[in-house]
């Protein structure tokens, strides 16, 4: 992901007391089974209600609304967490504290890049709560992450 360097994008993640997205609009159940899927290539971790559970196999158990679901995906120092709140949006966070210098930012774009090939879909990194305005972006198209 060496398009990016850490001196044009070190603003983005200025810690602020706010997270950072990572979010696929667009999605269904076969895109989040793909993306979790994708994800096991990375440490994960599985929290229900607070509590420490196996990750499930199948999606369906990280969106069943009836408990507040964490799936945590540890990069290498920079961990993003996934809440399952939308079958239609794949959306993720991120502490921006946890992004300080150009190894972590290939982490966070390399996370993004293999989000994006594994659900066929661009990615973006936005400010909490945006869905404007985009930091980052994985444009599938040109498998590359660029600013936004």
């Amino acid at each position: 992901m060496g398009d990016l360097r850490w001196a044009d994008v070190a603003a983005a993640f200025r810690a602020d007391g706010s997270l950072r997205d990572i979010v696929v609009f667009g999605t269904d159940l076969a895109n989040w089974q793909r993306a979790l899927d994708a994800l096991r290539r990375w440490p994960l971790s599985y929290t229900v209600d607070g509590v420490a559970a196996p990750v499930p196999e199948a999606v369906e158990a990280l969106l069943d609304p009836g408990a507040a679901r964490v799936l945590g995906v540890d990069l290498g120092g920079v961990v993003v967490n996934c809440h399952g709140f939308d079958e239609g949006e794949i959306e993720m966070d991120l502490d921006p504290r946890e992004v300080r210098g150009q190894a972590a930012l290939d982490l966070v774009a390399g996370f993004m890049a293999v989000l994006g090939r594994a659900v066929g879909r661009d990615v973006v990194l936005t400010d909490e709560g945006e869905r404007a305005g985009a930091l980052l972006r994985f444009v599938l198209a040109g498998d590359r992450v660029r600013l936004g």
